[in-house]
């Protein structure tokens, strides 16, 4: 199997040559010695030179040859010379210093020496046979083969012997070739260079360098720029015309040219940015760019004074940045360092906004997650952010948005409509959602969202229950039906409906927390209790509750003593649920205060009649709800302080929340100079205690108007019901 690596020696230069036998053919012939260069060959092409040699006496007929590095060769010489001359400084008459400076001239070819010492010691030495012998040979080596026949007779008649005889045949053979014109010169080697076989290392060496100086010349002319993705969706988007797609809450490297550069999302208009700062220049400015597609990033800049943001933005250039933070690593060294937040839900980074005084940017990211992801699960709080502040047209615009959507976005719908009914008059819905119901006559959301808007309830029953056709709403349009009957106080038809919409989902938490009020307030406990056969899946609360509400007093105190863990506080606030429920307000109150409750104090005052001490407390503390102020004020009315009703009536006001369309209609039953109607207050839809207290609080308002507000005449009809205290 061939090699892809092999060894070459390439290249010839300091050539010597001489006449002499082969010492392993025998031949006459011309030894050359010179030096050459190692090269290691890919495919047969020169690639890298790893070392020069030094070739000794190579025949050229059987290619036999000594072989030594350049550099032993040179020191081995060097050596030698160094030796021949101190023998020659210690002792120039002996016989054995003149011997081995012949030789080692005659080896490493210095022709002028050796006929130096030839000449001055030859004759000292004239009857030395090995001396003679010696000069005979450098002489042969050397081209001057009458001279060296001359010193090899000499030789022989000394007793030199054979090697003496061989040398002198070998010379006349020599001489007369050449006096018979042979050139003995044509075997003689001639120098070649070895410079093409650098060519191929050349090459390379020359594209890497080229490849380097375009990178710097590019380096210059671009600059490193950071992709993220903030939000919680993939999206793909174009960058220059070149496609890229980044997953949730990514970042990926790229290098773009100076200039003007284009940037466009999924349909939208593309937007244009200039951006000229080179990579070198960031290097030297530790500037860091990032291009933000969805514009909803959250950049966090530590360093040594205060934490830095940028955000909502979709180039951001953050001067003051160490090299070693181009990664936007969280967990980077020491000095400035660019955090990337990567929430794990769209409220998480909501939240994180207003964590660090961000507000603004909170409700921007709110609106461009609504916007990539209409559908998000977290779509009704993104909602209360995203028309934070606004004016009516900017939120009915940005509602309309995806109202045209088929089959429809229900809770965009729901929103929409409850924002124009808290804003104005439900007229407009009207003929919006008729027209809907014409276009989608078989999409149940249609007639759903059309039946919501009906003030006349038979008509709506009509539409909700033509919305639950075959899969329908999936029990929606029912739980309405129910509910509506449930706040109208006619429980037996709410609980009819109410088993509709359970059989359509079981194990929807809303339907079934009806369920359970409509069984409270018909009082069928047993049917409570016997719940999915067992109290498992009620809260302590509810157990503790249905036990009471039942009579089953001990077996209520029993289950209280028997949750394992429960703390004295949790226990008192337990109890108090049972005294609330058989009407015990003193032992209620008392147990309220073993809870700390922060209305315990306020209640004890108010069941002991004390306004003027609960008025204290509650005007000492903002963090009071509604529902206390209206207490207070029936309770005032009571003891003819008309001051302090007046000022907790206002405030009651002021507390309601008017994001709710039943909200707003309380508040406007409060403030109206003229009493409601029964079925005003029937319709709405709050709680029983709500609406037991506003009954209350609309008859100390309305005291000669009988049968319209009194809370004789619509508590009645309310079921009961008892909070968490």
């Amino acid at each position: 199997m061939r090699s892809w690596f092999q060894t070459d020696y390439i290249g010839k230069f300091n050539i010597s040559s001489h006449r002499n036998s082969c010492e392993k053919c025998r031949r006459l012939t011309l030894l050359n010695s010179y030096s050459t260069t190692r090269f290691v060959k890919l495919l047969g092409m020169p690639l890298l030179p790893i070392g020069r040699a030094h070739v000794l006496d190579e025949c050229p007929a059987c290619g036999f040859r000594g072989l030594t590095s350049v550099r032993k060769h040179t020191k081995e010489r060097k050596k030698n010379l160094t030796l021949m001359m101190q023998g020659f400084a210690t002792k120039a008459d002996n016989p054995a210093n003149c011997s081995h400076a012949l030789r080692t001239l005659m080896i490493y070819g210095e022709e002028s020496w050796f006929n130096d010492v030839h000449n001055s010691y030859g004759l000292r030495f004239d009857t030395n046979p090995q001396i003679q012998h010696l000069i005979a040979q450098g002489l042969c080596r050397f081209g001057e083969y009458d001279h060296a026949i001359e010193h090899c007779r000499k030789a022989i008649v000394l007793g030199a012997g054979k090697p003496a005889e061989k040398l002198l045949e070998f010379c006349q053979n020599l001489l007369e070739r050449v006096e018979t014109g042979c050139d003995l010169d044509a075997l003689k080697m001639q120098p070649k260079s070895a410079r093409y076989a650098y060519v191929p290392l050349a090459s390379i060496a020359s594209s890497i360098t080229l490849f380097i100086m375009l990178q710097g010349i590019t380096a210059l002319r671009s600059h490193t720029a950071w992709l993220v993705n903030g939000s919680l969706q993939q999206y793909t988007f174009t960058l220059d015309n070149e496609p890229y797609t980044l997953s949730p809450g990514k970042r990926q490297k790229i290098k773009m040219h100076l200039g003007k550069h284009e940037l466009q999302i999924k349909e939208s208009l593309p937007k244009y940015f200039t951006y000229t700062t080179s990579k070198l220049k960031q290097l030297i400015l530790n500037e860091l760019l990032v291009i933000n597609p969805d514009a909803m990033a959250l950049l966090t800049i530590d360093h040594e004074l205060e934490p830095s943001h940028s955000h909502s933005k979709q180039i951001h250039t953050l001067s003051g940045i160490d090299n070693s933070m181009f990664d936007l690593s969280a967990n980077s060294s020491a000095g400035k360092r660019v955090s990337f937040y990567r929430p794990k839900t769209h409220m998480e980074q909501v939240n994180r906004f207003h964590e660090i005084g961000l507000d603004e940017a909170a409700i921007a990211y709110a609106r461009n997650a609504l916007v990539m992801n209409p559908e998000t699960a977290e779509v009704e709080p993104l909602l209360i952010h995203a028309i934070k502040g606004e004016d009516r047209d900017f939120i009915t615009t940005f509602f309309r948005r995806n109202l045209a959507v088929s089959p429809a976005l229900i809770p965009w719908h729901l929103y929409y409509q409850n924002y124009v009914m808290c804003t104005q008059s439900n007229h407009t819905l009207i003929e919006e959602y008729t027209a809907r119901l014409k276009k989608y006559p078989n999409e149940p959301e249609a007639s759903y969202l059309l039946g919501r808007l009906m003030s006349n309830p038979e008509v709506a029953r009509k539409f909700f229950t033509f919305s639950e056709r075959e899969e329908g709403m999936k029990g929606q349009g029912y739980h309405l039906i129910a509910n509506d009957y449930f706040c109208r106080g006619l429980f037996q038809e709410a609980l009819s409906y109410s088993d509709k919409t359970l059989n359509k989902n079981p194990g929807h938490v809303e339907f079934n927390v009806l369920h359970e009020q409509i069984l409270l307030a018909l009082r069928k406990y047993g049917e409570l209790l016997n719940l999915e056969n067992n109290l498992s899946n009620y809260s302590d609360e509810k157990k503790v509750l249905y036990l009471t509400c039942a009579g089953f007093h001990k077996e209520a105190e029993a289950a209280i003593t028997s949750f394992s863990g429960a703390s004295a506080t949790r226990r008192s606030e337990l109890n108090a649920i049972r005294f609330y429920a058989v009407g015990n307000m003193t032992d209620y109150v008392l147990a309220l205060i073993e809870t700390d409750h922060q209305t315990a104090t306020f209640q004890q005052f108010m069941h002991q009649n004390n306004i003027l001490e609960a008025n204290r407390v509650l005007t000492a503390d903002e963090n009071h709800l509604w529902s206390d102020h209206l207490v207070l004020y029936c309770g005032a009315k009571i003891s003819k302080l008309e001051s302090i009703a007046q000022l907790h009536l206002n405030r009651a006001i002021l507390e309601l929340d008017q994001q709710y369309i039943y909200n707003i209609r309380m508040r406007s039953m409060l403030e109206t100079e003229q009493a409601p109607t029964v079925e005003e207050i029937k319709t709405l839809q709050v709680s029983a205690i709500e609406k037991a207290l506003l009954c209350a609080t609309l008859g100390f308002r309305f005291p000669d108007i009988k049968n319209a507000s009194s809370a004789e005449s619509v508590g009645s009809m309310l079921p009961f019901y008892a909070p968490n205290p």
